[in-house]
This record gives C-alpha cells, sequence and structure tokens, in this order.
C-alpha cells in the first residue's frame, strides 16, 4: 500500500499579489500571523489497477502487470481572486513530479465535463490527452451530462501512442 500526501501549506495575505509582480508561494506561513485561507486544493487517489473499473484500466494501462497504480484527480480548484497566476498549473506539476517516485504508477486521469472549455484547454495545455466521451457521467440539478476522460500517461505507459499506431495499422 502507498501512502502519499500532497499537501503544501500556501499562506497568502490580502495585498501579496499587491507587492509581488510574478508568482511566488509564500511558504514561512507558521510566523505569519495574518488571516489564512485556502487559495487552491487538488485532490487525488491511489487506485490499485485490481480494483478499478475494467474499463477503465483496459483505456488507460497497457501492461497491468507493470504498471499497478493509476493516480486519478478527483478534484481541482482555485478561488477566483487567486486564478490566473499559475497556482492550478503548481499544483498539476506538482503531481507530474511526485509520479516520478511511483514508477509502477502509469496514468494520471480525471473527468472533466464536456461544456468546460477552460478546463479542457487547461489540461490539454499539460500535456493530457482526451481518451473517451462518457454519456451522463455527471447529474447536476437532475440534468446529466456527458464528460471527457483525459489521460496523462506516465513512466513508459504509453498506452495512446500505442493504441493509435495499432489503429493505423489496422
Amino acid at each position: 500500500s502507498h501512502t502519499f500526501s500532497l499537501r503544501k501549506k500556501f499562506l497568502f495575505n490580502d495585498n501579496y499579489y499587491d507587492q509581488n509582480n510574478d508568482f511566488r508561494i509564500n511558504e514561512n506561513s507558521m510566523d505569519n500571523k495574518q488571516t489564512e485561507q485556502i487559495a487552491g486544493c487538488i485532490l487525488g487517489v491511489f487506485l490499485d489497477v485490481s480494483c478499478s473499473n475494467s474499463k477503465t484500466v483496459e483505456t488507460l494501462i497497457r501492461d497491468p502487470k507493470r504498471h499497478k497504480w493509476m493516480f486519478y484527480i478527483m478534484t481541482l480548484g482555485v478561488i477566483p481572486s487567486f486564478r490566473q497566476h499559475g497556482l492550478a498549473t503548481q499544483l498539476i506539476q506538482n503531481c507530474f513530479e511526485l509520479m516520478e517516485h511511483v514508477h509502477n504508477c502509469g496514468v494520471i486521469y480525471l473527468h472533466v465535463i464536456t461544456y468546460n472549455a477552460a478546463a479542457i484547454q487547461f489540461y490539454e495545455k499539460l500535456g493530457f490527452q482526451r481518451m473517451e466521451e462518457i454519456q451522463d457521467y455527471y447529474q447536476i440539478n437532475g440534468k446529466k451530462h456527458n464528460c471527457f476522460l483525459y489521460a496523462k500517461f506516465l513512466n513508459g505507459n504509453g498506452f495512446y501512442f500505442s493504441f493509435l499506431l495499432t489503429s493505423i495499422w489496422e
């Protein structure tokens, strides 16, 4: 069993961006007596491929004996006043860095509702690939919505490229 923490405390005071032209994280927060707030967070979970949905595993993992883990991003959020400063990108990049040390994790994946153009552009910019559209994945206020399954392949998994080449040659 693997236990990892992506928790990192980022504290900002009210005039932080007025004092800094670029995005830097203030980590000396324990000495800071000002009001704290969470500016952004990412929540994910490692999933054992042997206990996961078989269709998802078949879609995302080429060799389940080699890549026994998948990392699922359940949610990523940044409060509006902190958007467009690179915080979400940094949170995702922290995941990428962590996965460099989990050699048997073959993929980071997530779902995006199909009409969220900003999120789609964001994940594609970071190298996630759209794998498929899933019908009626979300239900919001009694209405069903489709989503896209996005994946970032890791540690030699490269399933998408293998799938693409296989499809071309068939």
